[in-house]
């Protein structure tokens, strides 16, 4: 059901451990929760948020092409003077859409990119998403909005001292963008800081905002289902970076980086998702382990997207930016790609 805590992710939380996920199989869910709505505390007001708005795999793949691992050798995107960072990835419409943050080394600019691949194996260039500014972007995320359509959001990269701001683009299609829009988490709530991520997570009780600001993970409660409407205050999420909401089962999980050692991990939400107050108590972040090579023994993973598939070809997908030394610039960051049956064991693809 829609509007209540999943097992699966109250599992995680009570065990302290990826563990009580193993059994949890994903895949496509193009379930109907639409009736499956909840009354608000105010004005007896109902959602139906958009079924797939945090799915990673929206449809049905062929197994055999969605990912051809086998295939597959070293970073899955290694683009020569470019430094990739900050992943987010969604399956639709028979395409794989990847988003990372970019720096463009000879330049020193910051903007977001996005590539298109069918297998994974080959990856083609779409038009980046950028502002008509001096500031550059980072942090993008990407979900879809109540009404179905693509929602894009991506942090400015201010000059120092200056504050921020968060932006939103709408999308039908991934390929036409409506006109960027500036949204603030914290508006109305008395509070002002640094926002530098956001990730939208769409639940019965309004719109869930994660960000990480001033480094530090907040959580804010929109409870019109807009990223313009009324932001309930705000008060401390989990204890991860770059955060990314996410589907497990029937439960909501957070994955993001880790402050110490900036490898990924999940945290479970073990509050009531239909109360304001039930998304601010989380589980421990529990480390995902992926395994080293030589392009990436500098940072193993960070900035990572899961996409659940195994309900499709057994496996649970990790993309993950990546390099060979601890400075992205300096080693080049690329995208790794990693898989589990069980969220416990990862492996790469064969070495280049």
């Amino acid at each position: 059901m829609a509007g209540r805590v999943g097992r699966a992710g109250v599992a995680l939380a009570v065990a302290g451990s990826l563990t009580a996920l193993v059994g949890c199989r994903g895949g496509p869910d193009v379930r109907d929760d639409t009736d499956d709505t909840d009354v608000l505390d105010s004005g007896g007001v109902t959602r139906a948020p958009y079924p797939l708005a945090n799915v990673c795999i929206e449809y049905a793949a062929i197994a055999a092409k969605l990912v051809p691992w086998d295939t597959l050798r070293g970073p899955l995107v290694d683009r020569p003077g470019e430094s990739l960072s900050d992943v987010s990835v969604r399956f639709t419409v028979g395409q794989w859409h990847l988003f990372a943050s970019r720096l463009t080394v000879a330049t020193g600019r910051r903007d977001v990119v996005h590539l298109v691949s069918v297998d994974t194996t080959r990856w083609s260039l779409a038009e980046a998403i950028d502002l008509p500014t001096a500031a550059g972007l980072a942090t993008p995320d990407l979900t879809r909005d109540d009404d179905g359509r693509f929602l894009l959001t991506a942090s400015e990269v201010a000059a120092d001292g200056a504050t921020p701001t968060t932006w939103a683009w709408r999308s039908d299609d991934l390929s036409t963008w409506d006109a960027p829009e500036a949204f603030d988490p914290e508006q109305g709530t008395g509070l002002e800081r640094a926002t530098s991520a956001v990730t939208l997570g769409h639940a019965a009780l309004g719109l869930i905002a994660m960000s990480t600001e001033d480094s530090e993970p907040w959580v804010s409660v929109s409870r019109t289902g807009e990223i313009d409407g009324l932001w309930a205050p705000s008060a401390a999420g989990p204890s991860l970076v770059l955060p990314r909401f996410l589907r497990l089962g029937e439960g909501w999980s957070v994955l993001g980086s880790q402050r110490a050692g900036r490898g990924p991990a999940i945290s479970a939400l073990t509050g009531d998702e239909d109360t304001a107050r039930g998304w601010l108590s989380w589980g421990a972040p529990q480390p995902l382990s992926i395994p080293t090579q030589t392009w990436n023994l500098g940072v193993p993973a960070t900035g990572a997207s899961l996409c659940d598939a195994r309900g499709i070809d057994g496996f649970a997908y990790l993309f993950f930016a990546a390099s060979d030394t601890a400075d992205f610039v300096a080693g080049h960051g690329v995208i790794g790609l990693a898989r589990s049956r069980d969220l416990l064991t990862w492996e790469l693809p064969a070495a280049p």
